[in-house]
């Protein structure tokens, strides 16, 4: 069964790809934990970036910061390095760019400066 929202992937490709991302960026990883060691936690990531706010001063959702990072890469595990949702139908093999890490490493800078 082919599943339109991830991109062509079977659910049993999807299902195979959740849990460690392959290809997590060393400047995300390293600003993730940043952040969660300066909040003292690790919080949900939604709950994270909802504590930034992007240049039109409207607080960041999942959904907007994926948008940014391209629209088809799981933000969870895109950011975090991880993803614990066996329904989750978004890619966990993509290569995340360096202006891509740059924008997610902004948005968890603000967030743990909030």
């Amino acid at each position: 069964r082919l599943d339109l929202q991830s991109g062509g992937e079977t659910s049993a490709q999807a299902k195979q790809a959740f849990g460690s991302i392959p290809f997590y960026h060393p400047k995300v990883k390293l600003q993730y934990k940043k952040t969660i060691r300066k909040l003292g936690g690790e919080p949900l990531l939604k709950t994270l970036v909802r504590k930034a706010t992007n240049e039109s001063g409207e607080k960041y959702t999942l959904q907007m910061l994926g948008t940014q990072i391209g629209g088809t890469k799981c933000v969870v595990g895109t950011v975090t390095g991880e993803c614990s949702n066996p329904k989750c139908t978004f890619q966990h093999e993509q290569r995340t760019s360096d202006e891509e890490a740059n924008i997610i490493c902004k948005v968890l800078e603000d967030a743990a400066g909030a």
